[in-house]
Order: C-alpha cells, then structure tokens, then sequence
C-alpha cells in the first residue's frame, strides 16, 4: 500500500523507448535546425527545432520524502510548466509555437521566411496522399455510392485493364472539327485509383479543339502526325504557344485554359496522357452558354460586352437554352 508521504511518479518521468514516428520526426527537425542554421538563423533554429516537445516543458526532478520508517525515499515527481500538457506529440502543439515565434521574428524577417517556418512545421505532420492498399481496385461503375473515386468490383478480369479504342482516328465531320476519344477509368475501370488516363484527338484540316481546363489534371500531348498550333493561357492572361508537329510533345498545366487548332494541310491526330483517372473537361464556350439551367443573357451580355441577339445566336449554334 503506498505511503501518504511518498510522491507520486508521473509516467513520463519514465523512461520510453521512441516510436518509429517520432524518430522521423526527430530527424527531421535536425535537417531543417541545419538548414536554418546555415541561413545566418541559428537563434530562430534553436527555438524552432531544438525541442521535441512543445514550449510548455515538463521535467523530472529529484525529490526525497519521510517514510513512516524515518528513512529518507528517493522518489521523483514531474515538474509542469504553466499549463502543464505535453504536445510532443500535438501537431496543435507545434503550430501554436512555430507562430509565436514567427510572430516574434515579424520585425526581422520577410513574410516569405515566416511562411517557410510555419510550413516546415506542418510538414513534419503532414504527408503526401497514401499510396493505393491494394493491389488492383477495379471501378464498379454500376455501383451508385462514390468516394471520391468508385468502390471496388468484388472480381475482375483481363477485359477491365484493356480499351482499343485509340488505336484508329474517329470521324471530324462536325461543327469545330475535331473528336476527342477519352480511355479514362470509364472506359477502363481498372483504371480506378491508379491516376492514369489517355486521349486521342482528331483533327480534320484546320479542325479545332476549343478552349478547355481540365481541374483535376496536368495533360501531355504526343503528336502521331500532321501540324498543330497549341497554347495555353497563365492565370495573368499570358499566352504560351508554339507549333508542334510529329513526334513532338507539348504540356499543358492543370486547371490552365488550353487549346490545339490543326494549321496543317491534312488530317492530324495526337495522343494525350493526364495524371489522373478522370482528368474532367470544361469546354469554356460550351460550359457558359450550354450550361443548364441556362445562364442569364445579362451575365453573358455584360461578361462578353455583346449584345443579347448575339448572346442568343451563339446559344442556338452550341445548343443551349434560351
């Protein structure tokens, strides 16, 4: 039975033995006090990284205490700061004392070396997306539930990783001249998850594939044959265009407004890869005057500075409501 005049010992007066996470963090925090130190920074290194628990410390000091016996008890007790909660392991914690120093730093440093202090907190807590945990998770496209993705069939065969139809051009016998062949995760399933997908675009001579972003990828082009002139257009309304022919390759930015327009002789045709399963397509033309509900001809009129009869003619040529 324990004696009344014996201190109690808190538990993280002992020792414990790191956790495969807090090693890495640990390292972490070394590499960035060595990148900060190297800057002329030390102080602020010290104070950012040379802890690993948050700036509420607590210790364990040495106490002795009367046993009923008359012997003296080595016993230890914990020592709290203020608040007396350890967060070494609270990302809470750790935000909470990077900005108080960056706030105290403020009259010193740029906000750009301020930033970089609150980032590199976070990204001793932060990691990148999880990599799949399966091997294969082939979309059931029938199944109604979607997280962010498709749920995964129960089985599966060789026929949902296969698609051959890229492997011929498609009719351009339409309005801008151009067709576009998606092999996204709707036309593969086993694309689900894997964050992969392909086009093909043809173009009759002088076809256009029209001003388009897609939000969720960063597309590539191949050029099979013929002559394209492509371009897209920075957030500062900067255009960045070339021409490309066969055998050439040319990058688009995700979410950027791009197009390809064949200034060739002849048919042309191009194959283009994205960094996602189902990149999306906004069509801007398309997605602003065929969009349902309509939008109203006073927001197109103004936006454009056109008329309403032409608000009213381009609607009718690309379908959409009046």
């Amino acid at each position: 039975m324990t004696k009344r005049s014996r201190k109690y010992v808190q538990p993280g007066c002992l020792s414990q033995k790191k956790t495969s996470y807090e090693k890495i963090r640990d390292k972490n925090m070394e590499q960035n006090a060595t990148i900060f130190e190297s800057l002329g920074l030390k102080s602020l290194a010290n104070g950012l990284f040379g802890s690993n628990s948050s700036t509420k410390k607590k210790s364990c000091k040495l106490v002795k205490s009367k046993t009923g016996s008359g012997n003296d008890d080595v016993d230890y007790e914990q020592d709290e700061g203020e608040e007396g909660m350890s967060s070494s392991n609270s990302l809470v914690g750790w935000i909470l004392g990077y900005g108080r120093l960056a706030m105290a730093a403020a009259g010193k440093l740029s906000v750009v070396a301020i930033m970089v202090f609150i980032a590199a907190a976070i990204s001793n807590f932060v990691s990148a997306d999880p990599d799949p945990l399966q091997d294969v998770c082939v979309a059931d496209l029938n199944n109604a539930v979607k997280i962010n993705g498709f749920v995964c069939k129960a089985s599966f065969s060789a026929s949902d990783f296969f698609f051959a139809g890229l492997a011929l051009p498609q009719p351009t016998n339409n309005l801008l001249g151009s067709t576009v062949t998606p092999a996204n995760v709707m036309q593969i399933p086993g694309l689900n998850t894997l964050g992969v997908s392909l086009a093909r675009i043809d173009f009759a001579p002088g076809g256009l594939n029209p001003p388009h972003t897609h939000p969720r990828a960063t597309e590539i082009i191949f050029v099979l044959y013929g002559e394209l002139d492509v371009g897209f257009i920075t957030t500062a309304n900067v255009l960045v265009s070339t021409t490309v022919k066969q055998g050439d390759i040319f990058t688009f930015p995700k979410g950027l407004v791009h197009f390809q327009i064949n200034s060739g002789k002849g048919p042309a045709a191009a194959i283009a890869a994205f960094d996602s399963q189902n990149p999306g397509v906004q069509a801007i033309a398309a997605t602003l005057f065929a969009a349902t509900p309509p939008v109203s001809d006073s927001v197109l009129s103004k936006a454009f500075q056109i008329s309403y009869q032409e608000v009213d003619a381009i609607k009718s040529k690309l379908g959409g409501k009046r």
